[in-house]
């Protein structure tokens, strides 16, 4: 109508986005988790970025599809991932699914640091701790990171990305135990409480709304 202008002609594009953004109730994080991947199947423990070897199995990669799926038919503004190959390929399949969306790689979302027992048999690492409590502080002598480290790296990734990113919808793809205590820093749950409780599965996604302002604090 003559004489009436939408509220972006007052603001500009990008404030006029700004303000949906602050008029939406909550901020939605999708936690994925890279699908099957040919390192678990052959019972290996991998941490970092480097080996070629572990991709997605095909069951893996029809694990991820259906998450991507689900993740495309809400929508996402941003998509963040862990570097490490398994987690790549998921990230990939998400933002195929999603129009294309870019990807951002986080170190801070990587794979456990499993020190000197990476590329080495997952048997003999869950024989020696078979109590995630036996890994809370870590073991320096082993290079092996805790959990304790793990959510100081986890709580500063969610800070930075809430920061400014308030009414978004992003999705972040990584591994088990971290995904095990990004839950637990968003639903109030302390380490020892994650132990026995939310723990994603292969290729699988969740969905958490957060109220806007929220913030994590590690102490």
């Amino acid at each position: 109508m003559d004489g009436i202008a939408c509220p972006g002609e007052f603001l500009g594009i990008s404030s006029f986005l700004a303000f949906l953004n602050r008029m939406r109730q909550e901020t939605v994080l999708f936690l994925v988790r890279h699908g099957e991947a040919e390192q678990k199947v052959r019972r290996i423990l991998d941490s970092f970025p480097g080996n070629p070897e572990f991709g997605l199995t095909e069951t893996g990669r029809e694990q991820v599809r259906k998450s991507a799926e689900a993740i495309a038919h809400e929508g996402v503004d941003f998509l963040f991932s862990s570097p490490i190959r398994r987690a790549r390929e998921t990230a990939e399949a998400i933002a195929e699914a999603c129009g294309g969306v870019s990807i951002n790689f986080d170190d801070r979302l990587r794979e456990t640091d499993f020190g000197v027992w990476s590329g080495r048999s997952a048997d003999d690492f869950w024989a020696k701790y078979p109590d995630p409590k036996m890994r809370a502080d870590g073991n320096g002598e082993e290079g092996l990171e805790g959990f304790l480290a793990m959510r100081g790296r986890l709580a500063g990734f969610l800070n930075d990305i809430l920061s400014g990113n308030e009414g978004r919808r992003m999705a972040l793809v990584s591994h088990g135990d971290p995904l095990e205590q990004l839950h637990g820093l968003l639903v109030g749950d302390d380490i020892e409480a994650t132990f026995s409780g939310w723990y994603p599965d292969k290729g699988a996604m969740t969905r958490i709304g957060i109220p806007i302002g929220f913030r994590v604090h590690v102490s």
